[in-house]
């Protein structure tokens, strides 16, 4: 496995966005994929009723070769 280590000071170094689709939120990125992104609260916690609904998240069918990617 190969790893790059970004040294770039911007994600749009790293993401170079060729469009932005304000009423959508989406961003076209250079390689044609789509793009988006939103800011949550951590939980401190969780229950078995919170842990369903992010299975329920994880599990639907998203297209072939979609990457989710989440970050604390």
């Amino acid at each position: 496995m190969i790893y790059r280590q970004f040294r770039g000071s911007r994600a749009a170094e790293l993401f170079p966005v060729l469009a932005y689709e304000p009423g959508q939120q989406l961003f076209i990125l250079d390689d044609l994929s789509l793009g988006f992104g939103f800011v949550c609260e951590p939980l401190s916690s969780a229950d078995r009723a919170q842990a369903d609904r992010l299975s329920v998240l994880m599990n639907l069918d998203w297209p072939s070769e979609t990457l989710v990617q989440i970050a604390l």
